[in-house]
């Protein structure tokens, strides 16, 4: 298996990944994002296919993202939520089928810790994280 670095990311403090794109934290609280942007999976506000990182648009002083089947959720250091993405069973916390081309707040969370995805799921911890 041949490894290569991602072009024009560093400063990269954290990494996820969803169905075909990839999710990059920088550690000036920015998100990037890269692979398929068909499904809105890019955060940018386009339905594009991106070989190269583009930022996830409107977002800063992020600390911890996740990635989902099709889009992703970044934790901010207010403690809010904030995510994007194909919207097709209730994971921005409204019912319904949505699509989400640039991140928006999760509603009712606040004083989250820590995320985490899987599958087309997104999960908060409130209180401390635990680590270890």
């Amino acid at each position: 298996m041949q490894r290569m670095q991602v072009k024009g990311l560093t400063g990269v403090t954290a990494i996820a990944a969803g169905f075909q794109t990839g999710y990059a934290l920088r550690a000036d609280g920015t998100v990037w994002a890269w692979g398929n942007g068909q499904r809105e999976a890019l955060g940018n506000g386009q339905l594009k296919d991106s070989a190269v990182p583009v930022q996830v648009s409107g977002l800063s002083g992020v600390i911890a993202i996740a990635g989902t089947g099709f889009g992703g959720f970044a934790l901010r250091t207010d403690g809010t939520v904030w995510g994007w993405g194909r919207v097709d069973n209730g994971q921005l916390g409204k019912s319904g089928n949505a699509t989400r081309l640039v991140p928006v707040q999760v509603p009712g969370l606040s004083g989250i810790t820590a995320i985490a995805a899987g599958g087309n799921g997104g999960y908060a911890l409130t209180g401390p994280a635990v680590t270890g």
